[in-house]
């Protein structure tokens, strides 16, 4: 397979692995399954430092997420159920980066 149909097959598996939202998802496919803590209880913090907003960038949200696995693609399920969207220019969700044990944030590019 050649890396343009890699990277084809990748983006059909997740766009049909996550349905339709409102952000896309970046990671490798590889990664998903990766777990990112033994914890079953996170908070994921989404900030808004970005160029796009100015001096007005919204307030940071966060979403609380519980899971026995704590995978990248059960956190970005739960973070689908629970309405995140990417609000600005940078739609693409890239990374899920531990803070601490049980906080990480999102880290959304374009």
């Amino acid at each position: 397979m050649t890396s343009d149909e890699e990277y084809e097959a990748e983006y059909k598996f997740i766009k049909e692995r996550f349905g339709d939202n409102r952000f896309d998802i970046c990671l490798p496919m590889k990664e998903l399954k990766d777990k990112l803590t033994d914890e079953d209880q996170i908070i994921i913090k989404q900030d808004f430092k970005c160029y796009c907003y100015g001096d007005n960038p919204p307030i940071n949200k966060y979403f609380l997420i519980k899971n026995k696995e704590m995978t990248n693609e059960n956190i970005i399920d739960d973070l689908i159920k629970q309405g995140l969207t990417a609000e600005c220019n940078h739609s693409f969700l890239e990374c899920i980066s531990k803070q601490t044990t049980s906080q990480f944030t999102l880290g959304f590019g374009s």
